[in-house]
């Protein structure tokens, strides 16, 4: 459901073999100030979607705050100080068409630590018919 760019702990790098990496190269780069989500649907085509529109809270303690909507790409920049604001417990991904439907990630756990970048998924609603004919047994 998710994949991301990060930086820091965690990271690989990838060397030639027989090459020593550097102190410089091994040690884990600075936190980013801000993170960039990326909130899409896969198409009935394949390709990803990027949906604009999608309203971005935190909800936490202090109730819900609205941290903006993607744009017509289907990205948004939230600053980390937002993110690890006390009391913070999730991030709403809310569909532009039906605001009640929304994707979350939690915020007080370390997901998202040293990331850059973070795709959502945010499928389209759609209605469906679960009737079902079972044949009768006996």
């Amino acid at each position: 459901m998710h994949s991301a760019a990060r930086r820091g702990a965690g990271a690989v790098t990838l060397l030639a073999p027989g090459t020593l990496a550097s102190p410089a190269a091994t040690r884990p780069a600075a936190t980013p100030a801000s993170i960039t989500f990326f909130v899409y649907y896969h198409s009935k085509d394949g390709p990803l979607v990027g949906i604009e529109g999608v309203r971005v809270s935190r909800v936490g303690s202090d109730g819900e705050a609205m941290l903006g909507t993607t744009d017509t790409a289907g990205r948004l920049i939230v600053g980390m100080t937002e993110l690890r604001r006390p009391g913070s417990l999730a991030l709403l991904f809310c569909g532009p068409k039906f605001a009640e439907l929304c994707t979350a990630i939690r915020l007080d756990t370390d997901l998202l630590r040293g990331f850059e970048e973070w795709n959502v998924q945010l499928p389209p609603f759609e209605l469906i018919d679960r009737v079902t004919i079972v044949p009768k047994r006996g």
